[in-house]
């Protein structure tokens, strides 16, 4: 053991004839120095969150600078001192070193920005956004991978005082990722007023005609030329840039609004490229009314191009479904439909043409629906004199790993409740997506092969995970009026159907045997078991639905290349969290910063002995 009176024996000697030994403390004024860099960096955290300087803050960076600055100063006070003293130019050749670091720094910072200004758009770039902004989502991505031609999208400026500067900006960087995402997306920025030749000898050879100033307010033009053909003059899409357009809330940018300019584009893109199909929905059974209960259904299909025909078909009357029909909705009917009624629905398909059936289950027990003969054709067969009952976990005991279930008319497709279909394609690639359906029935598949006829399942009543380890099963119960809600929550060999995997959505074509040269081969048919979870009150709350809805849609219409996800249902995505989920979510970083407090405190205690 070394005795403390000893001296330390001298280290190896210097250049200049002196032995070098190292500071035992730190330097104090070093110390303010680093406390200042900790301000400096907190206080630009702090302007990065609130977006707004303050006395406060202002005060805060004043105080850190001067801790970062004064050492700095009173250190470069004895510099010619340092030179007189011997080893003075190692020090001063080593701060040398330093400064020629710190200017090197600003010297590449200086060229990446000159870079970024000048090939701005032809560098890589990252998103960082919270919200995705200069991302493109699924829907816009899977529409422009569809151009076969090649799409203009021009920006003309005119009055800046009509158009707010940075809502400006935003549009622009906006039309700037199409055209990262396609090669066929060309994009191009026109001022009118300091370029007026330009700017309409260039709209002239896009094909662009009659374009007004609009008041005064920047406008996006989008036309579309066809591969190896020219532009089609003066077919195009004139879209306004102004904040009640592009934002969700105008003027609040700030506080958060959303931005819906990715939505208006795509929207006119999809508009003028590709076609307008029309689409309309039964009325005379008491079925959903689209334009009082399912408005956002609706919208959802405007979204889609596609036409909702305002005035409900009744068969009853008409007898026939109009030639220009692309697609036949029936959505939740509470009466059978009769047979010329039927037969009006059945010609229809016969001619090629699509449509959705969307039941719900019947309370007093009825079993018909009125569209047998039709259905049956495509082999799918709806029961709606069943309910389906699934087990929905309650409670998982945390300490002793048991699951409480309860079963309920409630059924959560998650991805392994769906088959690998292209109507689904979407859902299944997002596992965090979970759309529901409750009180529904289910659907009898006709699985024998017959020429000229596919039927297909699309989505099964959905089944515990394999971790909860329960043999717990969804059934079908019969509806009856002597049976109680409790006798319901527990399965009756003798009339539920049990013990097989139940389809709620089925869907199937069908080969047209006198078709047309130029016209479809075949018919398609989708049946859900369910229709009041497309309604408003179940959408709102469970956005993902009208996903389902639109996949089922985009396939029926030989769209599959088009299903996705809506930006809307991504931007309303609510996740469920467990409680342990919970309580990590503030022990981990509460853990990683004590984990780091500890590790310096050891470092400080071992250095200062």
């Amino acid at each position: 053991m070394n005795d403390p009176e000893t001296p330390a024996e001298p280290g190896p000697a210097s250049p200049t004839g002196q032995a070098y030994q190292a500071a035992s403390r730190p330097s104090k004024a070093g110390l303010l120095v680093v406390l200042g860099l900790i301000g400096l960096a907190v206080g630009f955290a702090w302007l990065a969150v609130e977006e707004e300087s303050s006395f406060v803050l202002l005060a805060w960076f004043f105080v850190s600078a001067l801790l970062v600055l004064g050492p700095l100063a009173w250190h470069a006070v004895d510099l010619f001192d340092d030179l007189r003293r011997p080893g003075g130019a190692r020090r001063v050749g080593a701060g040398a070193f330093v400064t020629l670091s710190v200017v090197l720094g600003f010297v590449v910072f200086g060229v990446l920005s000159a870079m970024n200004v000048r090939w701005k758009d032809r560098l890589p770039q990252v998103d960082l956004t919270s919200t995705g902004r200069y991302t493109l989502g699924d829907e816009t991505l899977r529409i422009v991978g569809k151009l076969d031609g090649t799409l203009y999208l021009t920006y003309v400026e005119y009055d800046s005082q009509r158009t707010i500067p940075w809502l400006r900006a935003m549009a622009q960087e906006q039309l700037k990722a199409y055209s990262r995402a396609s090669a066929n997306v060309q994009v191009r920025v026109l001022n009118m007023y300091r370029e007026r030749e330009a700017a309409e000898s260039w709209l002239r050879s896009v094909g662009a005609a009659n374009l007004g100033d609009g008041g005064g307010q920047d406008v996006v033009v989008v036309t579309y030329a066809e591969k190896d053909r020219e532009v089609v003059q003066g077919k195009q899409k004139e879209v306004r840039v102004d904040e009640y357009a592009f934002l969700k809330d105008a003027g609040m940018l700030d506080s958060g609004a959303a931005w819906l300019g990715e939505r208006v584009l795509t929207s006119a893109i999809q508009e003028l490229v590709f076609q307008r199909y029309k689409v309309y929905f039964t009325g005379g059974h008491k079925e959903i009314r689209v334009d009082d209960d399912a408005r956002e259904l609706r919208n959802r299909l405007a979204s889609q191009n596609l036409e909702v025909v305002a005035r409900e078909l009744n068969l009853a009357r008409s007898a026939r479904v109009p030639d220009d029909c692309d697609l036949l909705v029936i959505l939740g009917p509470q009466a059978p439909f009769s047979e010329e009624e039927q037969t009006a629905v059945e010609q229809y398909l016969d001619r090629g043409r699509a449509a959705i059936v969307c039941v719900d289950p019947d309370l007093t027990g009825r079993r018909d629906t009125g569209l047998e003969r039709v259905l049956d054709k495509y082999g799918i067969q709806p029961r709606i004199n069943y309910v389906v009952l699934a087990p929905n976990v309650v409670d998982i005991g945390m300490a002793s790993g048991s699951v409480k279930l309860d079963m309920r008319p409630l059924v959560r497709f998650t991805r392994s409740d769906y088959a690998d279909h292209p109507a689904v394609a979407a859902l299944r690639e997002r596992a965090s997506l979970t759309c529901v359906v409750e009180a529904s029935s289910y659907l009898e598949i006709d699985d024998e092969a017959q020429s000229g006829r596919t039927v297909d399942p699309v989505a099964w009543a959905s089944e515990l995970p394999p971790e909860l380890q329960s043999d717990v099963r969804p059934f079908a119960a019969q509806i009856s009026q002597n049976r109680t809600p409790a006798q319901y929550k527990s399965p009756d060999p003798s009339r539920d159907r049990t013990g097989v995997r139940l389809p709620m959505i089925a869907a199937a074509t069908r080969t047209i045997a006198d078709a047309k040269a130029d016209g479809p081969r075949d018919s398609r048919l989708v049946v859900v078991a369910e229709a009041d979870s497309f309604s408003d009150p179940y959408v709102k709350q469970f956005a993902p639905n009208l996903d389902l809805f639109g996949g089922l849609v985009q396939w029926s219409l030989r769209r599959e290349d088009l299903v996705s996800v809506s930006d809307k249902t991504l931007e309303n995505l609510v996740v469920t969290i467990t409680a342990r989920q919970v309580k990590m979510a503030w022990v981990y970083p509460l853990a990683m910063a004590a984990i780091a407090l500890l590790a310096g405190a050891a470092v400080w205690w071992s250095r200062r002995r």
